[in-house]
């Protein structure tokens, strides 16, 4: 799992590291020696034949600046180092006093009111080390000038910790932001790093350790990446003597006259991800569906949407199922929605509700509710359910969809790129996926994966985090399989099944 850190978090970690013991010059010195290490290693994979380069590092006022100091005095053991820095009457950080004062008398020092003297023909390595994570954007008129001449240099551009112009949230980017080729993450990712421009910015990205006690670490870290290892120990696995009863009931209710396929996926889904029993309760079932899903057609307005007859039916299935999904293909008429709002506020503590879709119009139409609860909006619907146009929600939709999930108690997947899970205090952003995976139907399968997990017995955060991690390997499996710039959502399902089966073969 890789740790990730809002900006908040970042100072919060610095804190609670000098609280414990240790001071500034400790987490300076440490950080910077572990990214003069890492760039060592940039530079001899892309210098090979080289012993010495030419490097300029161009350092701020404040503690990102302060480790490019420490940097460039370990650099200067080897190469010819250039320290671009703040003039003397401009404020530092103490932090940045501390690493000036040790600065290597090897290295060569230029103010900003001094740059443009700088001979920048034959720079290797220019290392941007001017703002750190805490920045705001626009940048102002001295760094962006700075930023500007250096970005032109073809030099391999080296970020430490964030490339200047980039914020280290949302992933928005200044007009004379640095493109780096590698960036050296401090103790963690930043959510821009993988948000917005981010990507196309920060190059590669490694991360070095500030020397923070793990458990201050793991305690301050408030986002993280999942990784394949993750999955495989998260996911439950089925031993020998098991029967169906032992791996949840899923009920399914959405679909109208004339979109019988989406709640049909989403069963699907649930059932080949692992689901013990799977029910189906739509107006008209789709010829595809699976023989092994039980299947209940329900009364419906002259629209094709569920009606009120249908409510006793449905409750009486409801009665037999630990997870319930709700949603997927249901219309927006405005009397189904109230129904299925009576009908969540009759279910129990023990039982869990994923909603997807249409199904999301009943959120804002619940009094009271005792289940818990599981969302997968896309920026539109949470737009909505927030009542904010969604262009206001655009950069800082993990932050938003943090709201929401405090607001009702859920877990929040935003259906963004990259998109983010969020439940209490943290949020996991998902990096695989791709444009592909943009076609009908594709939430609806995530919506059943979800599903099938829960009912298995993972945790609601932990079934749509992984759920969704399934759901993009998929993607990514079937395009490298086919080579197609599209897919079928149905497509999903059985790539889906197989991923889980691989990382879950060792029966125990």
């Amino acid at each position: 799992m890789i740790k990730m850190f809002s900006p908040q978090a970042s100072r919060s970690l610095d804190a609670e590291c000098i609280a414990a013991g240790m001071t500034e010059g400790d987490l300076i010195t440490i950080a910077s020696s572990c990214a003069a290490s890492i760039i060592t290693q940039i530079i001899a994979s892309k210098f090979p034949d080289r012993s010495t380069l030419k490097i300029i590092v161009a350092c701020g006022p404040g503690n990102n600046g302060a480790d490019g100091l420490m940097i460039a005095s370990e650099l200067s053991l080897r190469h010819r180092v250039i320290v671009l820095c703040p003039p003397p009457d401009l404020h530092v950080s103490p932090g940045n006093a501390y690493a000036r004062s040790r600065l290597s008398s090897a290295v060569s020092l230029y103010g900003y009111d001094h740059q443009s003297d700088l001979e920048m023909d034959g720079i290797d390595v220019i290392i941007d080390a001017l703002l750190g994570s805490g920045s705001r954007l626009p940048l102002n008129d001295t760094i962006s000038a700075l930023a500007a001449r250096l970005h032109v240099s073809s030099a391999l551009k080296i970020a430490i910790d964030i490339p200047t112009g980039l914020d280290a949230l949302t992933g928005s980017v200044d007009p004379n932001v640095m493109r780096c080729n590698h960036t050296i993450a401090m103790e963690g990712y930043k959510p821009g790093h993988i948000r917005a421009s981010g990507p196309d910015v920060c190059g590669q990205i490694h991360v070095a350790a500030i020397g923070a006690p793990a458990k201050l670490s793991e305690a301050h870290s408030d986002g993280s990446i999942l990784e394949e290892s993750d999955i495989g120990q998260m996911l439950p696995r089925r031993h020998r003597r098991s029967s169906k009863f032992d791996f949840g009931h899923v009920l399914v209710i959405g679909g109208t006259l004339g979109m019988r396929g989406a709640p049909s996926m989403s069963a699907h889904a649930a059932l080949a991800i692992g689901a013990g029993l799977v029910d189906l309760a739509t107006p008209s079932v789709h010829p595809l569906t699976p023989r092994e899903i039980m299947t209940t057609s329900l009364a419906h307005h002259d629209d094709g949407t569920i009606a009120s007859e249908s409510v006793d039916v449905i409750m009486q299935r409801m009665q037999r199922a630990g997870v319930i999904a709700l949603g997927p293909g249901m219309g927006s008429n405005p009397r189904t929605i109230a129904i299925m709002a009576q009908i969540i506020e009759t279910m129990t503590p023990e039982q869990t509700l994923v909603l997807d879709a249409d199904g999301l119009r009943c959120l804002p139409l619940l009094r009271h509710r005792a289940c818990e609860l599981i969302i997968t909006p896309h920026l539109g619907e949470l737009a909505r359910l927030l009542e904010l146009d969604r262009d206001v929600i655009t950069a800082n939709y993990a932050e938003y969809a943090a709201q929401v999930a405090q607001q009702h108690g859920c877990v929040v997947h935003a259906k963004q790129v990259p998109a983010a899970t969020v439940y209490r205090d943290h949020t996991t952003y998902l990096t695989r996926g791709n444009p592909a995976m943009a076609t009908a139907g594709a939430g609806d399968v995530l919506t059943g994966i979800i599903a099938g997990l829960r009912a298995q017995g993972m945790t609601i955060y932990d079934a749509t985090r992984v759920g969704a991690w399934i759901h993009a390997v998929a993607g990514d499996e079937q395009i490298a399989r086919t080579g197609s710039a599209t897919m079928m959502a149905t497509d999903l399902i059985g790539a889906a099944a197989r991923i889980r089966g691989n990382l879950t073969a060792d029966l125990t």
